[in-house]
C-alpha cells in the first residue's frame, strides 16, 4: 500500500516533467512545421507505410506537435505522395541517362556501321558497362536499329552531297563575286569567274554551267525582290507605328491639358518636354509637315468639340447661385467641384467631356488672373499716388509723417489721389492702406514712385512684344499652310496632265 501511494505521488510529478519536456509552439504553423521535420527525418523510403512509421516516431516529442491522428495521416500521405513523385522523376532521369549513355556507346564504337546487325556486335559491345544500363532488350534493339538507320541516312546524304557538291561550289562562287547580280548576263559573268577552280570543276560544256547560273539568277532575283518588299513593308510598318504613337501622344497631351483648342504648332515644338519625347521626335523626323498636319487636325477637332459645349457651359456658369466655386488654383478637385455645380444648373453639362469643363475652367482662371492682375496694378498705382500726395504735403509742412488719417484727410481729403485710393474701401482697409503709405514715406518718395512706374511699364512692353511675336508666328504658320496647299494643288495638277497626256 505504501508503494502504491508512492507511485500515485510520482505520477503527477512525472506528468509535470513530461509536460515541461514537451516543447511549446507559438502557432499552429510552427507545430505543423516541427511535425513535418520529424516525418522528413524518419521517412527514408517512398514505400513506407503508416504502420511502419508509428513505432519509429511515437517516442519523439515532435510527434505530439499535431494532436489529431487524422491530420497526422494527411501530412504523412502528402509526404509519401511527394516522395513517390520524386522517385518517379529519379527513375525517369536514370532511364534517360542510361539511354544517352547507350547511344554514346553506339556513336563511339567503330563496329557499328550502316547495315550492321545487333547480334553481330552484341558480344563485343556487352563488354562496356554502358551496354547493360538499358534494362530492356527490346529497348536496346530499338535504339540500335534507330542508330543504324540514322547512319544509313547520313551515308545517303553524303552521296547526294558529293553529286551536288560541284553545283553548290559553283553557286557559292557566284555569291562571292560581288560584280555578278541578278541582272548580269552569262557572257559577262563567265569572264569574271572562268579562272576559278570551282568554275573548272563543272565538267563538260557550258550547258551545265548555264543551267546552274540560270537557277542561281532566278533564286537571287527572288531573294532581292523579297528583301526589297520586306524593307518597304518594314518602313511602312515603322511609319504607321510612329503615326499611331504620335496620335497616342496627342491624346495624352490633350488629356492632361497640354494640348488645347488654342495650341499652336510652333508653341508645341518649343515645349522641351514634348520635343524630347521619342514619339514626337520620331514623327517629326519622318515628316515635319505630316506631324504639323496631325497636330492641327487634332487641335481643330478639339476646338470643334469644345465650341459645341462652351455656350452651354457659359450659360450654366452665369446661372450658378452664390457662392460660385473658386477655381483659381486649377487643381483637379476644383474641376470636379465646378462640374458638379454646373451640372446642378444645366442638365446638358452632365454629358460633356471632362476636358471641356477643364478648358472652360482654364478660361475662367485666366480671366480671373487677368482681372486680379489689373486690380493689383490699380491698387499699386493708387498706393503710389497716395504716397506721392502725402510726401508732397509732408514736404510742404502741412502734415507730418506721424499725422493720423483724420488729420491728413482735413488737408488732402479732396484730392483725386486720396479719393481714388481710400474712398471706395471699408474703414479698416482704408486705415491699413493709409498706414502703409505713410510708413513708406521715408523709402524713396517720388524717386521710388518713378522707379515703380518704370517697372510697371516693363510688363506692358513685354506683353506688347509677345503679342507681336505671337501674331507674326500665326501669320507665318498661315503662309506655310497656304504654301503647302498650293504645292499640293500643283502636284495634283501635274499628275492629272500626265495621266491625260498618257
Amino acid at each position: 500500500a505504501d508503494e502504491a501511494d508512492k507511485d500515485k505521488d510520482k505520477r503527477p510529478a512525472a506528468a509535470a516533467a513530461a509536460s515541461a519536456a514537451e516543447p511549446k509552439y507559438e502557432s499552429k504553423e510552427e507545430a505543423v512545421a516541427a511535425f513535418k521535420e520529424l516525418l522528413e527525418s524518419q521517412c527514408t523510403s517512398h514505400k513506407m507505410t503508416w504502420a511502419e512509421l508509428v513505432p519509429l516516431v511515437s517516442g519523439d516529442v515532435r510527434w505530439k506537435a499535431v494532436k489529431s491522428t487524422g491530420e497526422k495521416k494527411n501530412l504523412f500521405q502528402h509526404l509519401m505522395a511527394q516522395k513517390q513523385r520524386e522517385a518517379i522523376d529519379q527513375e525517369r532521369l536514370r532511364k534517360k541517362a542510361a539511354k544517352e549513355a547507350f547511344q554514346a556507346l553506339l556513336a563511339e564504337s567503330p563496329l557499328v556501321q550502316a547495315g550492321t546487325r545487333l547480334k553481330d556486335v552484341q558480344e563485343e559491345l556487352g563488354k562496356d558497362p554502358r551496354f547493360v544500363l538499358v534494362d530492356s532488350e527490346r529497348e536496346r534493339l530499338d535504339l540500335f536499329e534507330d542508330h543504324v538507320l540514322s547512319l544509313e541516312r547520313q551515308l545517303k546524304e553524303k552521296l547526294r552531297a558529293n553529286r551536288a557538291d560541284n553545283i553548290a561550289s559553283f553557286k557559292a562562287l557566284l555569291d562571292e563575286t560581288s560584280e555578278i547580280t541578278s541582272k548580269t548576263r552569262w557572257r559577262e559573268a563567265k569572264e569574271l569567274i572562268r579562272s576559278d577552280p570551282r568554275y573548272k570543276a563543272m565538267e563538260g560544256d557550258d550547258k551545265y554551267r548555264v543551267e546552274a547560273f540560270d537557277a542561281w539568277v532566278e533564286t537571287k532575283a527572288a531573294r532581292e525582290d523579297k528583301e526589297r518588299d520586306e524593307r518597304r513593308q518594314a518602313a511602312k510598318a515603322a511609319e504607321a507605328k510612329q503615326r499611331a504613337d504620335f496620335a497616342v501622344l496627342l491624346q495624352e497631351l490633350a488629356a492632361d491639358g497640354r494640348l488645347t483648342p488654342k495650341t499652336q504648332w510652333r508653341e508645341l515644338c518649343e515645349r522641351g518636354e514634348v520635343a524630347a519625347d521619342a514619339r514626337f521626335a520620331g514623327m517629326v523626323q519622318q515628316s515635319k509637315s505630316k506631324a504639323q498636319a496631325l497636330v492641327e487636325e487634332e487641335v481643330k477637332e478639339l476646338a470643334a468639340r469644345y465650341k459645341a459645349d462652351r455656350a452651354a457651359l457659359k450659360e450654366a456658369y452665369r446661372a450658378l447661385p452664390p457662392p460660385v466655386p473658386d477655381v483659381s488654383s486649377g487643381a483637379e478637385e476644383d474641376v470636379d467641384k465646378l462640374r458638379r455645380a454646373l451640372e446642378a444648373t444645366h442638365a446638358a453639362v452632365a454629358g460633356m467631356a471632362a476636358l471641356h469643363v477643364r478648358y472652360f475652367m482654364q478660361e475662367l482662371v485666366a480671366s480671373s488672373q487677368e482681372e486680379q492682375h489689373k486690380a493689383d496694378k490699380r491698387r499699386a498705382r493708387q498706393l503710389r499716388e497716395l504716397r506721392k500726395l502725402l510726401h508732397k504735403y509732408v514736404t510742404r509742412g502741412k502734415i507730418t509723417a506721424e499725422s493720423t488719417m483724420e488729420q491728413a484727410a482735413q488737408v488732402c481729403g479732396e484730392r483725386t489721389a486720396w479719393k481714388e485710393a481710400l474712398a471706395p474701401l471699408p474703414e479698416d482697409e482704408r486705415r491699413a492702406l493709409y498706414d502703409k503709405a505713410r510708413g513708406e514715406l521715408g523709402k524713396g518718395g517720388e524717386e521710388e514712385g518713378a522707379e515703380e512706374e518704370e517697372e510697371d511699364k516693363k510688363p506692358r512692353k513685354r506683353e506688347r512684344d509677345e503679342g507681336r511675336d505671337r501674331d507674326k508666328r500665326e501669320r507665318d504658320e498661315d503662309k506655310d499652310r497656304d504654301r503647302r496647299s498650293r504645292s499640293g494643288s500643283r502636284k495634283r495638277s501635274r499628275r492629272s496632265r500626265s495621266r491625260s497626256g498618257g
